[in-house]
C-alpha cells in the first residue's frame, strides 16, 4: 500500500497539471490531494491480491523444480 501512495503522489502531479490545462473548464477544479486520494482508491480498489499469492506460490514451485532438477 505503501508503494502505491508513493506512485498515486507521483503520477497525481502530472493528472493536476493534465487536469488544470484541459480538463478544468469542462469539470471544474480539482486540488492535488483531491486526485491523488482518486487515484489511490481506484489502485486499492484494483489490487488483487489473489494474483500476488499466486506469483509467490508460483516462485516457489520453480524452485522446486529447480531443486529436482539439481538431485538428479
Amino acid at each position: 500500500m505503501i508503494y502505491y501512495i508513493l506512485e498515486a503522489l507521483i503520477v497525481g502531479l502530472f493528472i493536476t497539471i493534465v487536469w488544470n490545462l484541459f480538463l478544468n473548464q469542462y469539470f471544474g477544479s480539482a486540488a492535488y490531494l483531491q486526485i491523488v486520494s482518486m487515484y489511490w482508491i481506484v489502485k486499492m480498489l484494483f489490487f488483487n491480491v489473489f494474483n500476488l499469492v499466486n506469483g509467490l506460490n508460483m516462485g516457489q514451485t520453480i524452485r522446486d523444480e529447480i531443486d529436482k532438477r539439481e538431485e538428479e
